[in-house]
C-alpha cells in the first residue's frame, strides 16, 4: 500500500480536501494550528483501497520551528518511519508567493507529488488567472485546481490517484540559488552521504539545528553557515532569498491580473470588525449574545428532559419494589446522570453558535483583534488557538500550544488555559445559576429583558478569561524567555456558515458528553449513591444518620477547610467528586441529596431537582436555611479559578514532561480559588 502525505501551509484547505477524498470528519477551522496531530484514512469508495491518505500538521517551510511542524518534517524525511511514497502539495491560489516557498522545498526531495490549488474561486473574485498547465510545465509536476464544495472538480484528481499517476521530478539547486549558494550546499553534502541537499539547505537558515539531526548533521550545517558568512551571505536570509526571486519569475509567467482588485465585502465589514475601537466592542456584543442565547434558548428542551427525567424516577418507583436496587436505579443512576444530561441543550447551543461564528470566518477576526492584548501580556499571537479550542475543552487547547514554537509562551499558555471557561463548567455554572439567581432579575429598557441569569453566566465567562491575561502577566514577569514573537495568520473571506457540518459536529461533540454521562459519571453517581447510603445505622435522625456514612465521613472530614467559603461537608464530597471532571459535581450532589431532611418532594422526585433541594436544606444546628445567595455566589467562582480535572492535569504532564507544571498549576489554581470564595 502507497502512503499519500497531504502536505500545505496552515489554512488552505488541506484538511478540507482530506475529508472530501477520505470521506472522515474531521475538524476544519479558519486558523492555523487545528491539524495537530496526523490523521490518515483511504480513498472514500475504495475498498480495500491501495493508497493510505495521511494529513500531516501544516507548516510554511521545511525548517521546523514548533513542535507540530516536527512532525511533518521528521515524516518527509523518512526520520520517525519511511518517507511517503506521494505528495499532494496543497497550495491556496490567492497566496501563491508564499505558499510556492514550501512548493520549491518539497520539489527538492524528489517525491511524485501532484499540486492541488484551492480557493481558486476566490483568485477568480480578486482578479487573477492562473495558467495551470503553465505552471505544471514550469514545475514539472501536475497541477489540479479544486473546488470542495463541488465534488465533480476532484474528479479528475481522484482519478489519477487511483492510477498512481504522480511525478517525481528533482528541482536543480541551480534553480533556485547562485552558484556560489549551490557548492557550500553541495559540499556538505558530500562530507555527509546520509544527508540529502535539501535538508541541508532548510537547516542551514538556522543556527539552532533540529533536535532529531545526527551530531554529524549539525556539525556540518554549523560549518556551512561558516562558509557563507565567509562568501559574503548572511545565512539567516541568503537561502530564502534566492528561493522567493526564483518563485517571483514562476508567478509572472504563469499568472495574470486581469483587473484591479476591488475592495470586496470582506475588507469593508472589517473596517468595523478589527477598528480599534468598534471591533472590540462587537467583539464583547457578539459574546454577550451566545450567552444570553445559551438560558434563554435552552430553557424549553432542559425543562423537557428533566420532566423526562422526573418521569423515568416516578415509573421506577412505581415499577421496582422497595429495595436497594430501586434506590440505586432512581436515586444513584436517575438522580445522578440525569442531573448532568438536564444541561446538554446549553451545551449543544454553545457549540453550535461558536460553529457559527468559526465558519462564518469571524473567529478568525478575534484571533487578530486578542493578538494585541496577548502580547501585552507575554502571551504569544499563535495562544489564541490553544485558548480558544480551550472554551469546548482544555484538553485539545493544551495539545494546540504546539504550533507555538518559544518553549517559554508555550509553557505559559499551557500554564492559563484552565482558566478559560471550558464546556465541562457549563452545566455546573447553569445548575448554581438557575438555584440562586431570581428569575425575575435583570435590567429592563422598554421592552428590552436581559436576564440576570443569563448576564451572570456572561459575567462568568469574562471573569475566567481576563483572569487568564492577569495570570499570564504576572507570571511573564519571572520568565523572561516568555517574551512572545507575532504569528501569521490568513483572514479567510467571510461566508455563509455550513449549518449541516456546524449541527453535525455540535452533535458529535454532545454525543461525546453524552458518553462521558453515561460511563465515568454513571460510575461516579453509583459509587456516591452507596457512599451516602451505607452503612446502614437504624434510630439516627437523617442528618446524624448523613456525617456516620461513608460519603459524610469524608465531607466531614474535610469541612473545616470549606466552611469559611459558605461551603458544608455535601458541597465539599461534591466539589471533591468534580476532581474527575467538573460537571460530575451536578451528578454528585444529586447522588448525596437524596435523603435530605425537612425535603418535602416525594419520594418519586428524589434525585433530580437537585437546585430546590439545596435550597431547602437547612443548617444541622440552627435550622436556618444553610445556603444562600452568598454560597451560590461563592460556589461560582471557585468554579471559575480552581483546576478541577484529572484530564487536564495528565495531559499537561504529557506535554511538559514531568510533574513540576501540573502540580505548580493545580496548586496555584486551588489556593486562588479558595481566596477568590472566600472573599466572595
Amino acid at each position: 500500500m502507497k502512503t499519500v502525505a497531504f502536505v500545505g501551509n496552515p489554512n488552505v484547505g488541506k484538511t478540507t480536501l482530506f475529508n472530501a477524498l477520505t470521506g472522515l470528519r474531521h475538524k476544519v477551522g479558519n486558523y492555523a494550528g487545528v491539524t495537530i496531530d496526523v490523521r490518515s484514512g483511504s480513498l472514500k469508495g475504495e475498498n480495500p483501497s491501495t493508497l493510505s491518505l495521511v494529513d500531516l500538521p501544516g507548516l510554511y517551510s521545511l525548517t521546523p520551528t514548533a513542535p507540530d511542524e516536527n512532525v511533518t518534517v521528521q515524516l518527509l524525511f523518512g526520520r520517525t518511519q519511511a518517507a511517503p511514497d506521494c505528495i499532494i502539495n496543497v497550495v491556496d491560489a490567492n497566496n501563491l508567493e508564499r505558499n510556492l516557498f514550501l512548493t520549491t522545498q518539497l520539489l527538492e526531495l524528489a517525491i511524485p507529488m501532484v499540486i492541488v490549488l484551492t480557493m481558486s474561486d476566490v483568485a477568480v473574485k480578486h482578479g487573477l488567472e492562473i495558467d495551470a498547465q503553465r505552471l505544471a510545465a514550469d514545475l514539472g509536476v501536475p497541477v489540479h485546481i479544486v473546488n470542495t464544495s463541488r465534488p465533480e472538480s476532484i474528479t479528475a484528481l481522484v482519478e489519477r490517484m487511483k492510477m498512481g499517476d504522480f511525478h517525481c521530478v528533482y528541482k536543480s539547486l541551480s534553480d533556485c540559488y547562485s552558484p556560489e549558494v549551490a557548492n557550500v550546499i553541495t559540499d556538505i553534502c558530500g562530507l555527509v552521504p546520509t544527508t540529502s541537499s535539501i535538508l541541508i539547505s532548510t537547516q542551514l537558515v538556522s543556527d539552532e539545528p533540529s533536535a532529531w539531526l545526527t551530531a554529524s548533521e549539525k556539525e556540518y550545517i554549523t560549518s556551512g553557515r561558516k562558509m557563507l558568512v565567509d562568501n559574503g551571505h548572511d545565512p539567516d536570509t541568503v537561502i530564502a532569498d534566492h528561493r522567493y526571486q526564483y518563485i517571483g519569475r514562476l508567478r509572472a509567467i504563469s499568472t495574470q491580473q486581469s483587473r484591479s482588485a476591488k475592495t470586496t465585502i470582506s475588507e469593508h465589514i472589517d473596517a468595523v470588525a478589527l477598528h480599534k475601537f468598534w471591533g472590540y466592542t462587537l467583539f464583547l456584543i457578539i459574546i454577550a449574545i451566545v450567552f444570553q442565547a445559551v438560558f434563554t434558548w435552552a430553557q424549553y428542551p432542559a425543562d423537557a428532559i428533566a420532566n423526562g427525567m422526573e418521569m423515568l424516577a416516578k415509573w421506577l418507583s412505581v415499577a421496582i419494589p422497595p429495595s436497594e436496587l430501586r434506590d440505586l436505579l432512581v436515586f444513584g443512576v436517575v438522580g445522578g446522570v440525569g442531573n448532568t444530561v438536564v444541561f446538554l441543550p446549553q451545551i449543544l447551543i454553545l457549540l453550535f453558535l461558536l460553529g457559527l461564528l468559526e465558519d462564518s470566518g469571524y473567529l478568525a477576526r478575534g484571533a487578530v483583534l486578542l493578538d494585541r492584548v496577548m502580547h501585552r501580556v507575554g502571551l504569544h499571537g499563535k495562544s489564541f488557538i490553544p485558548m480558544l479550542s480551550s472554551f469546548a475543552c482544555a484538553v485539545p487547547g493544551i495539545m494546540a500550544t504546539r504550533t507555538i514554537e518559544k518553549t517559554g509562551p508555550r509553557l505559559l499558555t499551557m500554564f492559563v488555559i484552565p482558566l478559560i471557561p471550558c464546556s465541562a463548567r457549563i452545566p455546573v455554572y447553569t445548575m448554581v445559576i438557575a438555584t440562586f439567581i431570581p428569575v425575575s432579575a435583570g435590567p429592563t429598557w422598554g421592552k428590552l429583558h436581559l436576564d440576570a441569569r443569563g448576564l451572570t453566566m456572561f459575567g462568568l465567562i469574562v471573569l475566567g478569561t481576563l483572569t487568564a491575561f492577569v495570570v499570564a502577566a504576572l507570571v511573564s514577569r519571572i520568565m523572561p524567555s516568555s517574551t512572545a514573537d507575532g504569528f501569521m495568520l490568513e483572514l479567510p473571506p467571510y461566508k455563509l456558515p455550513r449549518l449541516l457540518r456546524i449541527l453535525r459536529d455540535a452533535a458529535e461533540q454532545g454525543a461525546q458528553f453524552v458518553k462521558r454521562a453515561g460511563t465515568m459519571i454513571l460510575a461516579i453517581s453509583i459509587v456516591l449513591w452507596f457512599a451516602s447510603t451505607h452503612p446502614k445505622v437504624d434510630g439516627q435522625t437523617t442528618a446524624a444518620y448523613q456525617r456516620t456514612t461513608y460519603a459524610g465521613r469524608i465531607g466531614t472530614l474535610i469541612e473545616p477547610v470549606l466552611k469559611p467559603l459558605g461551603f458544608d461537608w455535601k458541597i465539599g464530597l461534591g466539589l471533591l467528586a468534580s476532581v474527575a471532571a467538573r460537571e460530575v459535581f451536578i451528578a454528585a450532589m444529586g447522588a448525596i441529596y437524596q435523603v435530605d431532611e425537612g425535603d418535602n418532594l416525594t419520594d418519586e422526585t428524589r434525585g433530580i431537582a437537585v437546585g430546590q433541594r439545596m435550597l431547602a436544606q437547612r443548617n444541622d444546628t440552627t435550622g436556618a436555611k444553610a445556603y444562600d445567595l452568598g454560597t451560590g455566589l461563592s460556589l461560582l467562582i471557585f468554579f471559575v479559578f480552581a483546576q478541577q480535572c484529572m484530564s487536564t492535569f495528565a495531559v499537561l504532564k504529557r506535554e511538559t514532561n514531568g510533574w513540576k507544571w501540573p502540580l505548580l498549576q493545580a496548586s496555584s489554581f486551588l489556593l486562588l480559588a479558595w481566596m477568590a470564595a472566600f472573599l466572595t
